[in-house]
């Protein structure tokens, strides 16, 4: 979920990002939003580029996500 305040230099309290979760979550069990919830898909993709970076760092180069399986 996308928000802003149109205003600069203004920001967001603790109690504002609970409010965002909270709507965030209320929308998703409602059907209206995304899953506020990683899946293994996506666990899957996190997983792939932390070894892209370990592979990255051990042989000091650029590593493509496709070289990783």
């Amino acid at each position: 979920m996308a928000f802003s305040i149109p205003i600069a230099n203004i920001g967001f309290g603790y109690n504002d990002i609970k409010m965002i979760e909270v709507r965030t979550l209320i929308e998703a069990v409602a059907g209206g939003g995304d899953a506020p919830w990683s899946d293994f898909a996506v666990g899957h993709q996190i997983q792939r580029t932390v070894d892209a970076i370990i592979v990255s760092d051990a042989e000091r180069r650029w590593v493509q996500l496709s070289e990783i399986s």
